[in-house]
């Protein structure tokens, strides 16, 4: 279970730490085995039967994740002596210490409330271990990026009087500031830990139940089935199965940690090169933090911060995700096109019947799901009844009965899964409890409003640009709260819609995962295919380039997020289908034959003017793509140019 990973390979890589895993003895192993069971049942017991207050369970939930991460992740990269790795003593006390400040918290929460104006001295000093320790954990889980930026939110609150301009302010004394960060709901206990402690957790779990079940595998299977036997298949297999497992796992790097693993050797055995075997995967893995119903855990985020039930979400979210999958599964069409790349063999594609058949431990829990969200039945108990559900499914399967020993191992899965998001949320309340203090998100709204004027497309530019750049390095929900927290108040303050401007920074912030320089979910990929980081990331940003207009178009269009008559959702969908699979055709240079420069950059334009509300940009854009579509088709008859041979693709080294 706490195998040792490979070495990463750059900085970045490093900041996914999958090496800072210990690789423990027995002995230890199954203490922590045991330590995070507990902590599931907990979290239910908590949650199900005795309904503690919001302040005691997400103690609760710190007090697990929080004294895990000490224990399972190492304080360096590397062990000393991995064969013979034992916990470090410093570690063991900070899990005690852990616990000792987390359960200060269930202990005498109350007594907290009623002295937060005035804290006392075990007050503050806890609030500052706590703050330490979290720091040090997410270091441990994500890497320096988070933690470095959540220092500097930190120190902003305590320099705003030497700061000069609209961003200066009065200051913030240490003691107010650790008080709301330890003793109140903006800070550490924020909206990020309150969703991880409860939504985030319950779909953790339920992913956790679905991987121990065999569900990736029966995934694979039905992707291979009904995708590998086209042109360049195994690219296809990467977007289908990916967006699938993306669906339920909602993390793009842990993704393409689980299904690149098979997808990039694949592509790379079919003929794709190495950077563009793990880009497909990074653009196809991304994919899934934008898709329903996990989204990345954002969803639920997003729920609490609008107040709106979190089927509004889903369904918002439905149209945005399906335009992304429909422009990537045609941009990596085209390129197997353009290089000539063929599908599997029938010999290797499994029969479609028995593979869905094989899939309903994965399709009826997750329709389940589904359909109990629909009912607006509670979220974290549609999560609960899905386990139950696969549970049953799994007793009429041959080879994946969910035992008592594979219940348990889920158990201890889920728990250690979500101290990664755990500690990643905690440290953006920090950095959230910070924008309390300083008023950063107003003060970030009229910079923005004074820099874009009177023109809503500076001010969304700049609102990209800004998400995306707090967004390299972190993980997309993490990254999501901080953009949540400076941008959309800018946003909404320029009178866009709160649904769509919380999706915009919420889809720029899932995309940073593919946006040098620091793209974690392309580094992730260039480890697996071994190419060159740098340039995975640019192949990824080329190919999902389309998926930077996406945004805009449902800013300013909310039919496609499902808002307005069922004829105007249609057509705007239509014509933004169009649209991005224009722009997929010029970007990958081929359609029934090579295209030329002139008429890719006609497809593009053509798409992008499609993608944009109004029936004259769309007549103008559509005319522009019938031309240039014909004359490639003209060409292609009159002698289509051979695509490139097999042989001619890079060296996948």
């Amino acid at each position: 279970m706490f195998s040792r990973k490979h070495k990463a390979k750059t900085p970045v890589q490093q900041s996914l730490n999958k090496s800072n895993k210990r690789h423990l003895g027995k002995i230890e192993t199954q203490i922590i085995y045991w330590w995070s069971v507990l902590g599931v049942i907990i979290h239910l017991y908590s949650m199900l039967i005795a309904y503690y207050t919001l302040q005691v369970h997400m103690a609760i939930h710190l007090f697990f994740t929080l004294s895990l991460v000490f224990l399972v992740y190492r304080a360096k990269s590397t062990a000393p002596n991995p064969e013979k790795e034992r916990i470090a003593f410093y570690d063991y006390i900070f899990s005690i210490l852990s616990m000792v400040v987390t359960g200060y918290i269930i202990y005498d929460w109350q007594g907290i409330i009623d002295r937060v104006a005035k804290p006392n001295r075990m007050d503050l000093m806890f609030a500052v271990i706590l703050i330490l320790l979290i720091l040090e954990g997410c270091r441990r889980v994500m890497g320096i990026v988070l933690p470095i930026i959540a220092l500097a939110f930190t120190a902003y609150s305590f320099l705003g009087p030497v700061i000069p301009g609209v961003f200066g302010h009065r200051g913030a004394s240490f003691v107010r500031f650790m008080s709301i960060q330890y003793m109140t709901t903006e800070g550490v206990w924020g909206s990020p830990t309150q969703v991880s402690s409860k939504m985030i957790f319950m779909f953790t779990l339920f992913g956790s139940f679905l991987l121990v079940s065999g569900a990736g595998d029966k995934l694979m299977r039905i992707a291979v089935a009904f995708a590998g036997k086209y042109a360049g298949g195994p690219g296809k297999v990467a977007v289908v199965s990916s967006g699938l497992m993306g669906m339920v796992s909602g993390s793009a790097s842990a993704n393409v940690a689980t299904t690149g693993q098979f997808t990039i050797p694949m592509m790379k055995k079919m003929g794709f090169s190495s950077h563009m075997a793990g880009a497909i995967e990074a653009v196809a893995s991304t994919g899934g933090t934008l898709a329903p119903p996990v989204m990345g855990a954002g969803a639920f985020i997003m729920a609490e911060i609008l107040g709106i039930s979190y089927l509004k979400i889903v369904k918002a979210a439905a149209i945005p995700a399906l335009i992304y999958y429909i422009c990537a599964f045609f941009v990596v069409h085209y390129e197997s096109k353009r290089l000539g790349l063929v599908g599997m063999r029938k010999e290797e594609l499994p029969p479609k019947i028995q593979s869905i058949r094989d899939g309903l431990l994965v399709i009826i829990p997750v329709c389940v799901l589904l359909f109990l969200v629909f009912i607006y039945y509670p979220v974290m108990k549609s999560a609960l009844m899905s386990i139950i559900a696969l549970l049953i499914v799994s007793w009429f399967t041959k080879n994946n009965k969910m035992t008592l020993k594979k219940i348990l191992d889920a158990f201890s899965k889920g728990m250690i899964d979500i101290v990664t998001l755990s500690l990643c949320c905690a440290t953006a309340g920090i950095v959230v409890g910070c924008i309390s203090v300083t008023g950063l998100g107003i003060k970030f709204a009229s910079a923005l409003v004074s820099l874009s004027g009177d023109s809503l497309w500076i001010a969304l530019v700049a609102g990209m640009l800004v998400t995306i750049i707090l967004g390299m390095g972190l993980p997309a929900t993490a990254a999501y709260v901080v953009g949540a927290s400076v941008v959309a108040p800018a946003l909404l303050k320029m009178g866009f819609d709160p649904l769509g401007t919380q999706m915009f920074v919420f889809y720029f912030s899932c995309l940073a995962q593919i946006t040098p320089p620091i793209a974690l979910a392309s580094y992730v990929g260039a480890a697996i295919a071994e190419c060159n980081p740098m340039k995975c990331a640019v192949t990824s940003m080329r190919l999902g380039v389309v998926a930077l207009v996406i945004p805009f178009m449902f800013i300013d269009s909310p039919t496609l997020l499902m808002e307005g008559t069922a004829f105007a959702i249609m057509k705007d969908f239509t014509m933004a289908c169009i649209g991005v699979v224009a722009c997929a055709i010029g970007l990958a240079g081929y359609f029934k034959t090579s295209v030329n420069l002139l008429l890719r950059l006609a497809c593009i334009a053509g798409g992008l003017l499609m993608v944009m509300p109004g029936a004259i940009t769309d007549l103008i854009g559509f005319l522009m793509i019938a031309a240039a579509l014909t004359v490639n088709y003209i060409q292609a008859r009159r002698g289509p140019a051979a695509p490139a041979a097999m042989k001619a693709v890079e060296d996948p080294r």
